[in-house]
């Protein structure tokens, strides 16, 4: 089994969960960082929430 795009197929199709910057909740969490915070996201999926916080030092981790 090749595993290289294991994720990527995962994902297909599914942008609209993993990647949706305009999700309730990410909204709402973001309403709580103020641009001197320094973010550590886990389970980060796609990065979604970086977007949203353009002026944030951000890390996101995830196992994908």
């Amino acid at each position: 089994m090749d595993t290289g795009n294991y994720w990527e197929q995962v994902f297909q199709g599914n942008n609209g969960y993993y990647m949706d910057v305009d999700n309730p909740s990410r909204k709402i969490i973001v309403d709580y960082i103020k641009e001197s915070d320094t973010v550590l996201e886990l389970g980060c999926g796609g990065g979604a929430l970086k977007s949203l916080l353009p002026k944030n030092k951000y890390t996101g981790i995830d196992y994908s």
